[in-house]
């Protein structure tokens, strides 16, 4: 593709140097236009824009210097060479302060002539890259100024965000605590009410009805507390390793009765020596019944919930199986790893919501596979963690409690001597009982502050953090 041609406006009253130039100039792919005196040039200079402007330092009406001057003012970064016959040091440098790219000394035998196409294709070239990089500069500061206004609306929106979220929390606390007012006194009440019709007939049956619906509403006021706890971040973990058989066991025994009345057995299928869970087992144990608690409101009615734990390599799951009465589940209800459960889902259960963000401040997941009809899976998967990586979190949490609270942290270390003689003696479970005593005793000791923790080793060795 031909490149269009240089324009060059020269400066020259020798008629001969002028037709010889331009004529070595236009075989190099220069267009050039030449004016014999300084007014006539700078007067066509206003008329269009030249690429090159070649000057000569004696002309008959205008010093060269002062008509440099000239070009520079009206045409702030033209290409100015300067082409004189007389090398003059000093003109030199004033040309070049007043901004020409070039100085040549016209040559008498013309060889300057040689020189000069590349003098001003180096100039144009230099050229275009300053006016490309300037524009890219200004696109750059534009694209920087729409960013920060950006981030500017972010921020904004940012902080409305937090605003709004700050008075929903609000709202629900306020609205749980109204709730649970009410309630209390509605419990007293049933309670005397209950007194006096003791043994009449029909009236138990509906008071227990009425206790139990009591409770489940208890139970959402609960949850709705809780879910203002973890949207606000004030959700304190007490981690420990827990046995996940005996938590679901224990799990198990609590919601039992209030399936009862529905005609909904509860199965547990958790090995006995199962590796322990690094886990809060209070909140762990609550997210458990929650689920379970779903499970009850899919079946709304006779049925069969089965808990199962499976431990691997790198994880734990926990599947809540729910089935109604008569229902088979097909093999892939019992996943090792199930469907992420989506965001949302499943609307309006707040239990299960909550459920949900304790697992996930756990590191885990949760995940679910509904069927059609009565019946389906949900579960979570909780990632394993070693004594050090257990240690290390302690010490994260006890160091960031006491510089919030801003008092001081400590770790006290504590060994149990002839570990490997004792369990040569006593065997391994009255060790395992023994260590387990020594645990629970210091957390006695020192469970004072929120950071407080004690964290057994295999060997016996126990640390205690103070915060």
């Amino acid at each position: 593709m031909a490149t269009a041609p240089i324009s060059v406006l020269m400066f020259e009253d020798d008629e001969s140097q002028a037709l010889l130039t331009r004529e070595a100039l236009e075989q190099s792919g220069c267009h050039v236009e030449v004016c014999h005196n300084g007014r006539d040039g700078l007067a066509r200079m206003f008329t269009r824009d030249y690429q090159v402007y070649l000057v000569d330092i004696k002309l008959p009406d205008i010093n060269g210097v002062e008509l440099l001057r000239r070009i520079t003012a009206v045409k702030p970064g033209a290409v100015v060479i300067v082409v004189t016959g007389h090398g003059d040091e000093m003109a030199a440098v004033e040309a070049m302060k007043l901004g020409a790219y070039d100085y040549i000394v016209k040559s008498p035998s013309m060889g300057h002539l040689a020189a000069l196409p590349f003098v001003i294709r180096e100039g144009t070239d230099r050229n275009q890259l300053k006016h490309e990089r300037e524009a890219l500069q200004t696109e750059i500061w534009e694209h920087a100024r729409l960013l920060e206004e950006r981030n500017a609306e972010l921020r904004r929106l940012h902080k409305d965000l937090k605003q709004f979220t700050r008075l929903k929390t609000d709202l629900m606390s306020v609205i749980a605590y109204g709730l649970q007012q009410p309630l209390i006194k509605i419990r007293e009440s049933l309670a005397v009410f209950s007194s006096g019709f003791k043994g009449a007939s029909g009236q138990d049956e509906n008071f227990a009805a009425a206790l139990f619906e009591l409770e489940q509403m208890e139970h959402r006021i609960a949850d709705l507390q809780e879910m203002v706890r973890i949207g606000t971040g004030r959700i304190d973990l007490l981690k420990r390793f827990v046995d996940p058989g005996l938590l679901i066991q224990q799990v198990s025994q609590v919601v039992r009765p209030g399936l009862e009345p529905q005609h909904v057995q509860v199965v547990i299928m958790a090995p006995t020596n199962a590796a322990p869970v690094f886990a809060d087992p209070d909140k762990m144990g609550h997210a458990i019944r929650m689920m379970i608690g779903f499970a009850k409101s899919a079946l709304d009615g006779p049925g069969r919930i089965t808990v199962r734990w499976d431990a691997g390599q790198a994880e734990s799951t926990c599947s809540v199986v729910y089935e109604a009465q008569g229902s088979n589940l097909p093999p892939a209800a019992w996943p090792s790893r199930g469907v992420p459960m989506p965001p949302g889902w499943p609307e309006g259960d707040l239990g299960l919501a909550v459920g949900r963000r304790i697992i996930e401040h756990h590191g885990g997941n949760v995940w679910a596979n509904p069927s059609s009809g009565r019946c389906g899976c949900l579960g979570f998967m909780l990632p394993k963690r070693s004594m050090q990586e257990a240690f290390g979190e302690y010490l994260r949490q006890g160091i960031e409690i006491a510089r919030q609270d801003q008092r001081g942290f400590s770790v006290i270390a504590f060994v149990v001597q002839s570990v490997e003689a004792i369990r040569a003696k006593y065997g391994p479970e009255r060790l395992s009982k023994l260590l387990l005593l020594v645990e629970e005793r210091l957390n006695e000791m020192i469970r004072q502050q929120s950071g407080d923790r004690v964290i057994r080793g295999p060997n016996g060795e126990m640390a205690v953090i103070l915060a």
